[in-house]
């Protein structure tokens, strides 16, 4: 079985934030796989399907991003899924918008839902999806910029990236992290397309 957590903040008031692109994604990937993510566990909103033919649990946090590591790690242990069979997506500010990066574990490189998921699990050897919303412009801090919802001119740039993001899952599931970074950690990720 594998584990594929979206990071993001509960309440209608974070509803189409940057810092939730990874329970965008998520639902995305809930919609095109018939996966009713709804059922509330372990801190999580869950949903249990198949992806390209393989059991996956799907997993939106509930206690806020800073606390997404104790869901995180009862779902694990409940369902003896390792952490290389993890696989966290979530929104990033050194990946630029209109790009997504794939990352076979290490660091937390700031993210403090990231954080939080190594110090519960107790290492980093989780794959992520790191969904681009770039740098905030000079006036902002970073805070305010993630809890900010996209503006028109992006929001076909993180349509294309949600779509890359529920695909690189898909990828992790059937051949691996390395194969989802051998296709989507590239500048051109235009020429993909975007499956519909």
């Amino acid at each position: 079985m594998y584990l594929l957590v979206g990071l993001g903040n509960p309440g209608v008031q974070y509803e189409g934030t940057r810092h939730n692109a990874g329970f965008m994604a998520v639902d995305l990937l809930a919609r095109q796989n018939n996966i009713d993510v709804g059922r509330s566990r372990f801190g999580s909103l869950l949903g249990k399907g198949r992806i390209a033919g393989k059991e996956c649990q799907l997993a939106k946090p509930q206690l806020y991003m800073n606390l997404s590591g104790d869901p995180v790690q009862r779902i694990a242990d409940y369902f003896s899924i390792a952490p290389d069979r993890i696989l966290v997506l979530h929104d990033d500010l050194d990946v630029e918008m209109g790009r997504i990066k794939i990352a076979a574990g290490g660091g937390a490189g700031g993210h403090k839902g990231v954080a939080s998921i190594i110090g519960s699990l107790g290492c980093g050897d989780f794959a992520r999806v790191k969904i681009g919303v770039g740098r905030p412009p000079l006036e902002w801090t970073a805070e305010s910029y993630v809890l900010s919802r996209f503006g028109p001119q992006e929001l076909e740039l993180i349509e294309k990236e949600l779509h890359w993001a529920a695909e690189a899952a898909e990828v992790f599931v059937t051949n691996g992290v390395a194969a989802a970074q051998a296709r989507f950690n590239r500048k051109d990720l235009n020429e993909l397309g975007v499956r519909r």
